[in-house]
């Protein structure tokens, strides 16, 4: 039986990250996208959307109490 090479279409693609992170003492909520290395972000004049960050913060800045992290559901489609 022959090995198939890794094609293009037969690997998983990455997708983004999302996070919505919130504060339970002072109630800020916030949304990140966690960019990583393999993911190519080349949409200059997309609308806002969540800030970028490389390593989400693990205190509220406003506060400083510890952050609830909850991941956002995305899917992508072709």
């Amino acid at each position: 039986m022959p090995i198939l090479p890794p094609f293009f279409p037969f690997r998983r693609m990455k997708r983004p990250l999302f996070y919505r992170m919130t504060c339970r003492k002072c109630g800020l909520t916030k949304e990140y996208e966690l960019i990583r290395a393999d993911v190519v972000r080349n949409t200059p004049d997309a609308p806002q959307g969540p800030e970028i960050v490389e390593k989400l913060p693990a205190v509220c800045p406003v506060c400083g109490a510890p952050l609830k992290k909850e991941e956002i559901p995305a899917m992508l489609k072709f």
